[in-house]
């Protein structure tokens, strides 16, 4: 069985896993509506195999709508011209 699990907080340092959600859908659905402006949350997917589960994405919360997150050092730099 398949369960996606949703953690959330002010900010990527200081969460709490809030709810258990059978869809993907579902579970960005429910974060949506538990953070608050500016507010950190992710997503994982936790199998029988693997209980802890698998990062699914990392989002920001800002004005009703999700923008991807990175961790400090996660993101690759790329050039900005190819002669560089």
């Amino acid at each position: 069985m398949t369960i996606y699990r949703i953690v959330i907080g002010e900010d990527w340092r200081n969460t709490k896993t809030l709810a258990s959600c059978t869809t993907l859908a579902k579970a960005k659905e429910s974060a949506k509506s538990y953070a608050l402006n500016g507010w950190y949350f992710a997503i994982y997917k936790a199998t029988d195999e693997n209980p802890m589960g698998e990062l699914v994405g990392r989002w920001t919360y800002q004005s009703g709508t999700m923008k991807k997150f990175y961790m400090p050092g996660e993101r690759s730099v790329k050039k900005k011209s190819l002669w560089a």
